[in-house]
């Protein structure tokens, strides 16, 4: 917009009042605490409370944002202005004197603004419950503050002595003690943010297991497709009637079982930062996704601290077998969880009710060059090289914040075409699946997939699918069910993390896409009656059921191998006047039929895991003559018992 075309527009949208609040911000009351509340869409205005500072870039951002119809492409417009970080900055940095901020704070709420979670943080500024969230828990053990955690990411020169604090346990736990015992004296902080005695008593607990079950880690808060994939474990578990619990829940570490969601590269830093005393005495299972031919960096070391492998699709068994040493590999069903019909109507969404959707979902942390977003524009503007009003191609994202380059050189491709809609925000769950089912085609023109949730999802959604024809993904979703696009065989390109070089993935044919994007718009029946097969193939193969089905047969046979006492062990006091005395002889009988209650050797790896049956085997015969003497000091002794017994009656 040009200076003139603001000015009418203000005056035609909005009242005196609105208008003061866009253009002079200054004028409202300074909280201190650099309060935004965002209304943008329907309530067209942003306030932006708590600075003096001059705002004339500001306010064209806002404006040219508020003029936009559709509200989340609008807060991508706020997000991406040029001047975001910096009034973002001036406006923490202490608009109002007489209400200082402590540095904590500050930095909490400008790394928030910053990194594209302000939606969040208006929210708790607005409803005035800003030190509520500066004292929830942050880092992957959830234990130190925000407040503790900017306050250590402040002090640089306490991060050798306690690295990585948040998401390591003896850093965490040690830096929080010191923040106790010297932090206090050398900084000012409120008695409200100071280490409860709760964080500091808190330790991973480390202890042989003492029942069946399993002890589950995994990003399950997080909006990622790894922590979505933690998310469907733990529902099949359950719903397999198998005792989860998360790692950090304390009764977790009674389970003799862990499954770790967490990927190839990433399980060593974790193992690291938990302990060595984390998977003793334990089977331990990892869930890994992998997407190129070329094996994950620290594959090697990943793979010596796991007992097997689970993985959603033979592609991914494919990819890593050669390189796991024999580590065994189990393709799990992965439940997909249906996406049901929302209430929200596409005006909601700033979409037109009449026109063509074409769409996509994606997360920027899977990689744009593998997700291929880019991809997708291309084959649009090819099917449809003109801008149209009856027909629109949504691209639905999360994570941008963390990869703004990527993020720009998307918007930057479809800055040009109004009929391209980008919607960049974490919904919840009904107004995702309500955007899914807005969509009249599902469009993935990914270079590899581990699995494909989201076409998966698509289908369920009985969403007309398009998708490249190469990876995990046309092992549900072949050509019965889904509109495949030719590809080429490419190197992954150098550089890009997480995939190391030498690894190939498919190159899909732009051409060929746009003419199935159009071929799904003129033949809209046969792409339904399609999409409703695909809908009953995922129902039948992706079901709660079968995963729970594969997990309970997968870990009965396992304890079946490994057995462990089931019931848990309870530890009574001497003041218990109740308590009971367990009949010793009992106890010999217990562990002469089935052993010790803990194992030593359930989950042991690698060397431990050879020496064990070498031994067996050399000791059996010597074992066995063992055990029949055993037997018999067991049945003498109860037959010794039953007799002092009799006599005591007598």
């Amino acid at each position: 917009m040009n200076e003139s075309e603001r000015a009418a527009w203000l005056d035609a949208a909005f009242s005196d009042s609105e208008r003061d609040a866009i253009l002079a911000p200054s004028r409202l009351t300074a909280t201190g605490h650099a309060e935004c509340v965002l209304r943008l869409g329907r309530d067209g205005a942003m306030e932006w409370q708590g600075t003096q500072a001059a705002l004339d870039e500001w306010q064209h951002a806002v404006i040219d944002a508020a003029a936009v119809a559709n509200p989340f492409e609008a807060w991508s417009i706020m997000r991406t202005a040029a001047c975001f970080r910096g009034m973002v900055d001036q406006s923490i940095a202490g608009a109002d004197s007489q209400l200082p901020m402590p540095r904590p704070e500050q930095r909490a709420l400008r790394r928030a603004a910053a990194a594209g979670i302000s939606i969040e943080l208006s929210e708790a500024l607005r409803a005035g419950r800003i030190d509520d969230w500066l004292e929830r828990p942050v880092g992957q053990l959830r234990v130190a503050s925000r407040y503790l955690h900017e306050l250590w990411l402040g002090r640089p020169d306490l991060h050798g002595l306690y690295p990585r604090v948040g998401d390591r346990v003896d850093s965490t736990i040690n830096f929080l003690a010191w923040v106790a015992e010297h932090g206090v004296r050398e900084i000012d902080i409120p008695d409200r943010f100071r280490p409860t005695d709760a964080m500091l008593a808190w330790r991973l607990p480390h202890a042989p297991p003492k029942r069946h079950g399993v002890r589950l880690v995994g990003l399950v808060d997080e909006v990622l497709g790894i922590g979505e994939a933690a998310r469907n474990v733990a529902r099949a578990l359950r719903h397999a009637g198998i005792e989860t619990d998360h790692y950090l829940d304390p009764a977790s570490v009674e389970h003799d079982v862990n499954i770790i969601c967490l990927n190839a590269d990433e399980l060593p830093t974790f193992m690291a930062d938990v302990g060595d005393g984390f998977s003793a005495d334990r089977h331990t299972i990892g869930v890994w996704f992998w997407e190129t031919t070329a094996p994950p960096r620290k594959l090697a070391e990943a793979t010596a601290l796991v007992d097997e492998i689970w993985v959603a699709s033979k592609f991914v068994r494919d990819a890593l077998t050669p390189h796991v040493d024999g580590t065994p590999i189990h393709v799990m069903p992965l439940a997909v969880a249906e996406p049901r019909p929302g209430t929200y109507a596409r005006s909601y969404f700033g979409l037109p009710d009449d026109a063509f959707i074409y769409g996509y979902m994606f997360d920027f942390n899977s990689t744009l060059e593998r997700k291929n977003a880019c991809g997708l524009v291309d084959a649009y503007v090819r099917a449809y090289p003109e801008a149209r009003t009856d027909t629109a191609l949504v691209i639905k994202s999360i994570q941008s914040s963390r990869h703004p380059h990527d993020r720009d050189r998307l918007m930057s491709q479809a800055r040009d075409r109004p009929d391209i809609v980008m919607i960049d925000a974490e919904l919840s769950i009904d107004e995702r699946d309500a955007l899914l089912a807005h969509f009249d085609c599902y469009v993935s023109l990914h270079r590899s997939e581990g699995f494909g949730l989201t076409i998966a999802e698509s289908l369920l959604a009985g969403v007309p699918t398009i998708a490249t024809g190469y990876s995990a993904n046309i092992e549900f979703a072949d050509a019965d069910v889904c509109y495949l696009v030719d590809y080429e065989m490419v190197a992954v390109p150098g550089g890009l993390s997480p995939y190391p070089t030498g690894g190939l993935w498919a190159e899909p044919d732009l051409e060929h896409a746009a003419q199935l994007m159009l071929h799904v718009r003129e033949h809209e029946s046969e792409a339904r009656a399609k999409g409703q097969v695909g809908r009953d193939r995922i129902r039948a193969r992706c079901s709660l059921d079968s995963a729970a089905s594969f997990m309970r047969s997968r870990l009965e046979r396992l304890w079946k191998d490994y057995p462990l006492e089931p019931r848990k062990l309870e530890l009574r006091t001497a003041r218990d006047e109740h308590a009971e005395i367990e009949d010793p002889i009992a106890a010999v009988e217990r562990y002469v039929h089935h052993g010790p209650s803990a194992g030593w050797l359930v989950g042991s790896r690698g060397i431990r895991r050879v020496l064990r049956r070498v031994s067996l085997r050399v000791a059996r015969p010597h074992a066995d003559r063992q055990k029949e003497l055993e037997v018999d000091i067991a049945r003498s002794l109860r037959s010794l018992q039953h007799q002092i017994d009799d006599l005591r009656r007598n």
